[in-house]
């Protein structure tokens, strides 16, 4: 009897024992596999960023990773940037550098780190050619009221260029002298319907030159209408904002107001989902990257950006809902200097492309 109890207690300790030893094991490979399976989830990778012509590495481009919450981080001296924790899979990308192109792309990580290093080719703005010359300006009626499709003509010497008018009154052309027929004058003639006029622009060898024109026939006057058409010509005029507007991907940026308070210049603009409803459209806007260009030729940054009520100095984003606009700002410091004028504007929806505008004029 005596035996068997022992047999029977050295048979229940060996059984607990091993029990033990299995629940270790299982607990162990647990850990294991999770682990594992989490190291292959998010790895380590690396972009190196090359000029497409010179294939020579850009210290300072900004590449972001969208699965990483756009995590963003610039390139070093050698070109090369290194993110931690990216998800195994397609990631998309977004590389940014001035005076280059905009570039976005798709890449697969794998769970092998060694693959994981990719070369990303970035394209030089193009550079304008020096006889180009830019004229632009504004085109209003006889009570100011800004004309919509007005068919502007600029001719130098032999070379024609024409151009209609955006909704704001618009206008802005690139035009190339012929330098086998040198010219000191531009011959610029803006029409609308029956209604023309003529003007002389004086060419001090510039690059850009500002020219508003009015249009004013006289002999129909009936009063001043605020809207519809000019009681001089029967020309449509535009009386409401927005000052200017572009629509990037389908979401449309329109400048609604400038304004100038002692040494900050603020644009007031609003976001617009402009594709098919029900639909929801995410934008950001880099502070970092808009870029402002006065009367004098004088080039700012912003450096401040609100899209509804967020609101930063780096990227700032939102969602924007179909039928529902989305006003924002963007801030420039520009000192001591007067701004009378938006020589040009330009502002990048992250992921979507690049908002240029033209002699925005100031209200």
């Amino acid at each position: 009897m005596i035996r068997t109890i022992a047999f029977l207690k050295y048979t229940v300790n060996l059984t607990i024992a091993t029990l033990f030893r299995m629940k270790s094991l299982l607990l162990s490979l647990l850990i294991g596999f999770s682990s594992a399976l989490f190291s292959q989830s998010l790895v380590p990778t690396w972009f190196t960023i090359e000029d497409d012509e010179t294939h020579k590495t850009i210290p300072g481009a900004m590449v972001s990773i969208k699965q990483a919450g756009y995590d963003t981080k610039p390139t070093g001296g050698d070109g090369r940037v290194k993110f931690e924790n990216v998800p195994v899979g397609q990631i998309d990308f977004h590389v940014m550098k001035d005076g280059y192109q905009f570039q976005t792309g798709q890449v697969n990580v794998s769970a092998e780190t060694k693959n994981n290093t990719f070369r990303i080719s970035l394209f030089k703005m193009p550079s304008p050619k020096d006889p180009t010359i830019l004229i632009t300006g504004e085109v209003n009626d006889a009570e100011g009221h800004d004309v919509e499709k007005a068919l502007v003509e600029v001719k130098i010497a032999d070379v024609v260029r024409t151009v209609e008018t955006d909704a704001g009154g618009n206008y802005s052309l690139d035009i190339v002298p012929n330098p086998n027929f040198p010219a000191n004058t531009a011959r610029i003639e803006v029409k609308k319907g029956n209604c023309k006029k003529t003007d002389i622009l004086e060419l001090t060898g510039a690059k850009v030159f500002y020219k508003d024109l009015k249009l004013d026939c006289a002999g129909s006057g009936n009063g001043g209408t605020q809207s519809g058409t000019s009681p001089a010509s029967g020309v449509p005029v535009s009386t409401a904002s927005p000052l200017a507007e572009k629509t990037i991907a389908g979401i449309r940026l329109a400048i609604d107001r400038c304004e100038q308070r002692t040494n900050t210049f603020t644009i007031y603009y609003t976001l617009e989902n402009m594709t098919a409803s029900p639909s929801i459209r995410e934008t950001r806007i880099d502070a970092r990257q808009g870029e402002l260009i006065d009367q004098d030729g004088n080039g700012f940054y912003s450096n401040y950006v609100t899209i509804g009520n967020n609101q930063g100095s780096g990227y700032v984003g939102a969602k924007i809902i179909y039928g529902t606009p989305v006003k924002g700002s963007i801030q420039f410091d520009v000192g001591a200097i007067k701004v009378s004028r938006v020589a040009m504007f330009q502002v990048n929806l992250f992921g979507h492309g690049n908002a240029e505008f033209t002699n925005v004029r100031i209200k």
